[in-house]
């Protein structure tokens, strides 16, 4: 953990001192299942990301720290904790003025307490800028594969849907 605190120092003061166009950013979620079907949990989850932007292409590198607690169809698992590590490619497939139109493709490995997961997908989203540095993104959900997604699910899941919208900032180290 101390490691990768340092590393996250050591790559914001080069970020910084660097003058191109690089990003930090992220996002942070909370939620809360009412019990509907033998669900009933709160999920909290900080999500940090870095990246490097070149014309219309972005690459970048995501982690998530997540915290579950209650019960998952008849599964009571109190409290769980795990550590989610996403590197991405962006494409900016339409550009008008501030906004932009872009898909994800990432590969996204989740370590919980005892369960290992793992997610190949896409991602849509849309971009505006906010200021020459401030920008602010959503993504709607994502379509892929999954070979244990929520407990033992296998195969393609798609979620695009509002329901699923992540919202983030991202501050652009540009010239």
């Amino acid at each position: 953990m101390k490691k990768l605190l340092l590393l996250f120092a050591i790559t914001f003061m080069l970020l910084t001192s660097a003058q191109a166009q690089f990003f930090l950013g992220g996002s942070m979620t909370a939620y809360k299942y009412p019990g509907d079907h033998g669900v009933k949990f709160t999920r909290t989850s900080f999500s940090p990301f870095l990246g490097y932007q070149h014309n219309r292409w972005s690459f970048g590198l995501g982690f998530s720290y997540i915290k579950a607690t209650g019960i998952y169809h008849s599964l009571t698992y109190g409290r769980a904790h795990a550590w989610t590590y996403e590197p991405f490619v962006r494409y900016d497939i339409v550009q008008k003025s501030r906004f932009a139109f872009f898909t994800d493709a990432f590969f996204s490995y989740t370590r919980y307490d005892v369960k290992n997961l793992h997610y190949l997908g896409f991602s849509p989203g849309i971009r505006y800028d906010l200021s020459k540095h401030l920008i602010a993104t959503v993504q709607l959900g994502a379509i892929g594969y999954s070979d244990d997604f929520f407990y033992g699910y296998k195969g393609l899941v798609c979620s695009l849907s509002l329901n699923t919208a992540l919202i983030s900032l991202y501050y652009r180290f540009a010239k």
